[in-house]
């Protein structure tokens, strides 16, 4: 909390910007992890502390993060002598309020009749007063120009979204007071034979509140406080780019609404995901997992090997465990990127490049310390590989460690590219507007998405992510692998593989999650700690390990027994004739050396037998490779061919070295 030189209290505000409330209306906030869920509702046009109900709508200022009002307990409590909000003892930051950015192409021109119907459906929504006795008439010659005299079929467009987005079906029964209204300038008669692609890029300014009914339940939506202020760049053009924020459900609504019309939109949406909690540190001693045999014949089957295919194990997580990982990350993301940016004959300048420069003075430790985790189970393994035959790269999946914010910018405006450049990738490079659109893009996700602005808080197990820092990651390592001297001319072939460990789950989404089709990587992920049948329970992304050959899902199993351990999450039916060749096996996940830490948690779980299971795979390539023509079915097969059956542990699959290695 800082207290402002003009007498107000700043907070961070969870939507947009800084949210500033006078000394004297202090509120309670709501959100999950036992805060009061009643949010304070202050009317659109005024700052004062009360209610504001007209018709069926009620505005309220947006939820603040239980993540963040639970670093100002301390400062609170002897300020205010009493309990302003109740935390609960569960670590979540709250997902009540999941947001998008989302970037469409609108029209101006009201006879463009297709095409500003789309630009009235995904407009988002603004507040306005209407004055006692005005018609919707009255308020669409006011906000936009036209009447139905001027065009009947567009003038019927935009009156039915108008009474839809206040839930009323009447015309004559729109409400006085606070409305709202599709978000959209002056429109004008004006047409032209071709629409000149983007079009200047605008933004509206003004602050996000949160909208409720009339009963006060939490819509989920969100609306402008004031409507978009148009320039003369706008003014001149009959098509301009919209980036706007919207909430997660909305967002997934207008790109699902999008690719039914053939419509070009291109957004990006919050998700939250949990994972283990940490209690540890990064030098904490590991278990030792591998009898004296196995480490015997993983060492043997490097070391023999002479193949120089580039192996990857990316593990997406908390982010940069040590000074040392951070660097070495880095550096390897530097080289993949800088190759992909030649192959695309992007200019220097186009897009900002990271520093994969850092000094040992400038690192910042991690805030959750899971990725220490992570790294500690794979301690045992990755000193067998003297030869850095499999490149380890740690990913943050959120802000605060130094670099974080120039990687995540140059991640997401090259998988911009790529995307716009679609089918023509290495026929073409990319245009000045692509180009252009991808920098607004980044910029806007940075500064708008928690996710992507806010720092992981110290002992958060459940967290928001920018989810399509995954996928995009997936295809800029595709597009690396995809690199020949046919596809990038001057340029020598890549033969880059790529292993992605992830040792966490979704919990909550407005879009279903989807990984990128591409025969250049593996994805390994955690089946979880909590007992229960994931593949039933459709987690995601274990529970697609049922059904194909990209996602290969690991459970946790007793070194020693071979039965599942640390409450490790199954799949009930796994040995089953028709379920007998799903992606899913177990190996040992246990982390701690004494019985004492708790398990799951520092004492092992699904999160560090993910790893180890991802870097052996990565392993057995290097000891035989797999043939190029779809080499993760091969060794997704050599697993499955790996695997034993377990007479105490009917749901247990354990993976035995010794055939892991022998396997062909």
């Amino acid at each position: 909390m800082v207290w402002a030189s003009n007498g107000e209290v700043e907070l961070v505000g969870f939507i947009h910007g800084w949210l500033r409330i006078p000394k004297s209306a202090l509120f309670f906030v709501g959100g999950r992890s036992g805060i009061s869920e009643n949010a304070t509702e202050l009317p659109v046009h005024s700052g004062r502390r009360r209610g504001a109900q007209k018709g069926n709508l009620k505005m309220a200022l947006p939820f603040v993060p239980a993540s963040s009002l639970r670093n100002l307990w301390a400062l609170l409590l002897p300020v205010f002598g009493c309990a302003w909000f109740a935390v609960s003892a569960a670590n979540a930051e709250s997902l009540d309020d999941l947001g998008g950015i989302v970037r469409v192409e609108h029209t101006r021109s009201f006879n463009d009749v297709d095409r500003l119907a789309f630009s009235v459906l995904t407009a988002p929504p603004v507040v306005i007063q209407l004055s006692q006795g005005s018609s919707p008439s009255q308020l669409i010659k006011q906000n936009y120009g036209f009447g139905a005299s001027d065009s009947p079929e567009a003038y019927g467009l935009m009156e039915s979204r108008i009474l839809k987005l206040n839930g009323v079906s009447d015309p004559t029964r729109l409400p006085a007071g606070n409305v709202l209204i599709p978000d959209l300038p002056i429109l004008t008669s004006r047409s032209a034979l071709t629409i000149a692609s983007a079009g200047p890029v605008v933004r509206n300014s003004s602050a996000v509140v949160g909208l409720r009914d009339a009963e006060g339940r939490n819509l989920s939506r969100f609306a402008y406080s004031r409507p978009i202020k148009i320039d003369g760049s706008i003014a001149r053009s009959l098509t301009y780019t919209r980036l706007d924020r919207y909430s997660a459900t909305e967002a997934a609504q207008i790109i699902a609404e999008a690719a039914k019309q053939n419509q070009s939109v291109v957004g990006g949406i919050e998700a939250g995901i949990q994972l283990a909690a940490s209690q540890t540190d990064c030098t904490d001693p590991s278990a030792e997992v591998l009898s004296a045999e196995e480490r015997t014949i993983i060492k043997k089957a490097l070391g023999a090997s002479n193949d120089r295919t580039e192996r990857y194990l990316i593990v997406l997580d908390t982010g940069w465990p040590t000074f040392e990982d951070q660097v070495q990350s880095l550096q390897s993301m530097r080289h993949i990127l800088d190759a992909v940016r030649s192959a695309m004959r992007l200019p220097e300048s186009a897009l900002p490049r990271f520093d994969p420069g850092l000094s040992v003075g400038a690192f910042v430790p991690i805030s959750h310390a899971h990725a220490c985790m992570v790294s500690r189970s794979l301690r045992e393994f990755t000193s067998l590989d003297k030869d850095g035959r499999i490149k380890v790269i740690f990913l943050p999946l959120r802000p605060g460690q130094a670099t974080t914010r120039d990687l995540f910018r140059e991640i997401i405006e090259l998988d911009q590219l790529i995307t716009a450049l679609g089918g023509e990738l290495f026929a073409r490079s990319p245009s000045e507007d692509e180009i252009r659109l991808a920098n607004e893009f980044s910029s806007e996700v940075l500064e708008k998405l928690p996710a992507l602005r806010e720092v992981w808080a110290v002992g958060d197990d459940v967290v928001r992510i920018y989810e399509p820092l995954i996928s995009g990651q997936l295809r800029i390592f595709d597009t690396y692998a995809r690199i020949t001297p046919v596809s990038a001319p001057g340029m020598t072939k890549v033969d880059a593989r790529f292993w992605l460990s992830l040792s966490w789950n979704f919990t909550k989404f407005a879009a279903t999650p989807s990984l990128p089709s591409s025969g250049n990587y593996m994805v390994f992920v955690a089946a979880g700690n909590d007992s229960q049948d994931f593949v039933v329970g459709r987690r995601l992304f274990a529970s697609e390990a049922a059904s194909g050959r990209r996602v290969f899902a690991v459970m946790n199993n007793d070194e020693e027994l071979g039965t599942l351990t640390c409450n490790s999450a199954h799949f009930s039916t796994l040995w089953d004739d028709e379920n007998s060749d799903s992606n899913i096996g177990s190996f040992p996940g246990r982390l701690g050396t004494t019985s004492s830490q708790p398990c799951p948690g520092a004492g092992g779980g699904t999160s560090f037998s993910t790893p180890r299971l991802a870097w052996l795979s990565a392993a057995s390539d290097v000891s035989s490779r797999a043939e190029d023509l779809n080499w993760p079915k091969t060794l997704s097969l050599r697993l499955l061919k790996s695997r034993e059956k377990v007479d105490r542990d009917p749901s247990s699959a354990p993976i035995r070295i010794g055939k892991l290695f022998a396997s062909r």
